[in-house]
């Protein structure tokens, strides 16, 4: 494919002397006459030149692109926020505490008493009037509506002929817990603080035993109890 181009050229042309000047006829003869300084004469051609390739034409777009200005505006952080950051700070500054001393701060409790397979043997009423002195002797209030559960569980196993069992004390402190399980946050009942011992008896025997083994867990925490709220 040829591309027709077009070139200019200039050639300047310089006279440096006419003598061979003629102004004008006088008397029918011709008078030479002479410049003062150089004329220069421009001739101008026109060339067309044929090239084996197109010639490439550069061409600019002016594209707006816009630009994201970030300013700080003062504003007031909304009080749910701070509260929600507060608690956040306060769940990963969390501690792990030992068992008694998870008692702190516990104003009250909820006496919760269940026995299983100890007809004939123990009742609830034969070892509650003696739980809720050991508390009040250490000032802890019993209250139903309490968030704490102070539970006591008593188990028996007894043998076919029912004069010896294997029996097991839970004595343990209950309480709502909150924590996280599959991306949830979930609450459920945990026990925070627990004690627990297991032995034989016989039926003839064994009201009085278990009443001292459940009087022995109750006074165990007691003390841990008041360890955890001293003053």
């Amino acid at each position: 494919m040829k591309t027709n181009v077009l070139i200019t050229t200039t050639v300047v042309w310089i006279a440096v002397a006419v003598t061979a000047y003629f102004a004008g006829k006088s008397s029918g003869k011709v008078e030479p006459r002479y410049v003062d300084k150089i004329v220069e004469v421009t001739k101008t051609n026109t060339v067309t030149v044929l090239v084996d390739k197109p010639v490439e034409v550069w061409k600019t777009n002016l594209v707006r692109v816009p630009v994201e200005v970030v300013k700080e505006v003062p504003a007031a952080i909304p009080e749910d926020y701070v509260t929600a950051k507060l608690f956040a700070d306060k769940v990963r500054a969390a501690k792990f505490v030992t068992s008694y001393a998870s008692l702190a701060g516990v104003e009250r409790v909820a006496l919760e008493i269940y026995l299983s397979d100890l007809e004939g043997v123990l009742t609830e009423a034969d070892i509650r009037d003696n739980v809720e002195l050991e508390l009040r002797r250490s000032s802890i209030r019993i209250d139903p509506k309490a968030a704490h559960r102070l539970v006591i569980e008593i188990d028996a196993l007894w043998d076919k002929d029912k004069n010896f069992a294997t029996f097991t004390i839970s004595t343990f402190v209950s309480e709502v817990v909150t924590y996280w399980r599959k991306a949830e946050i979930v609450t459920s009942y945990a026990h925070t603080w627990d004690h627990g011992s297991f032995g034989k008896i016989t039926k003839a025997g064994g009201k009085q035993f278990l009443k001292d083994s459940v009087a022995g867990q109750v006074v165990k925490f007691s003390n841990e109890y008041l360890k955890a709220n001293e003053k």
